[in-house]
């Protein structure tokens, strides 16, 4: 079913959020369960002066220049910018991104992730991952989900397809009784989800993580106990514990009985008089 909800994205112009509000709720819901695989810490901004080289670092900075030259050699298209923030200026190149230069105009308040290298003879952040400032970011200065990826469907596209999906959060029955989750310290259902793709902190990653493996474990556990039920309603039939019989057998083997094997051949033993089946 998850990948029918994924081919489903392939015809979508997602460039209209409009067109999401045409998925129907199977399918959001799908996806909405279609969790991270891993997270990258972007949340920690560093100053330009005291970035380091070959090490990934989330920047945040004023946009004061962007043009896009080809280079005399191979004739490739760079989009390069120069990015300040206060404390220190940086070089920014992109490969054939002409559109980013209308995109990022020069004045935009950006925040960017990658690595501070040597490039050109000089120390360039190339090819970053790049974000319009905003207080709720999606693809950097936060804790970023990375998702098991297939054909046409990247990380950075289910994280812009699924951040204005997740109000759908509270569709979810959320069927734990409020007392376990207090005396659990466990999470509401909705806020678990929404916590499990976009984390605010560590700490509440952590404790998403939480709710949703208990509720899996919990889930598997009710889940045997109704087969145990069903099996136990069965009746069966009696066979009565012939005490003379069973020593005279135990008697003729050639070896004695340890006391855990006795143990465990009398409480067989006691099951079988039992009008219920045994597991």
């Amino acid at each position: 079913m998850l990948n029918k909800s994924l081919n489903k994205l392939r015809k979508f112009d997602t460039k209209h959020k409009q067109a999401l509000e045409r998925l129907d709720l199977k399918t959001i819901k799908d996806l909405i369960l279609y969790y991270p695989v891993r997270y990258e810490d972007f949340s920690n901004i560093c100053k330009i002066k005291d970035l380091k080289i070959n090490e990934k670092q989330t920047i945040q900075g004023i946009v004061k220049s962007i043009d896009n030259k080809r280079t005399p050699r191979k004739r490739m298209l760079l989009t390069e910018a120069l990015l300040d923030d206060g404390t220190g200026s940086l070089q920014v190149v992109w490969f054939n991104q002409p559109y980013l230069k209308n995109f990022l105009r020069v004045g935009t308040y950006v925040t960017l992730n990658g690595k501070l290298e040597m490039s050109y003879r000089s120390l360039s952040m190339v090819s970053p991952a790049f974000e319009k400032y905003k207080q709720d970011s999606v693809h950097t200065g936060r804790i970023v989900p990375i998702y098991s990826e297939t054909y046409g469907i990247t990380s950075k596209y289910l994280r812009f397809i699924l951040k204005p999906l997740l109000k759908h959060c509270n569709k979810f029955d959320d069927f734990l009784p409020d007392e376990i989750k207090k005396r659990l310290s466990l999470l509401d259902l909705s806020e678990a989800i929404k916590q499990i793709h976009f984390p605010d902190s560590k700490e509440i990653l952590k404790k998403s993580r939480l709710r949703l493996a208990f509720d899996e474990l919990f889930l598997l556990q009710l889940n045997n106990l109704l087969k145990k039920k069903k099996w136990q309603d069965n009746s069966a039939y009696q066979i009565k514990f012939k005490q003379k019989l069973i020593k005279k057998f135990v008697e003729s083997l050639p070896f004695k009985l340890t006391k855990d094997q006795k143990i465990a051949a009398w409480e067989i033993l006691q099951d079988l008089e039992k009008e219920k089946t045994m597991n």
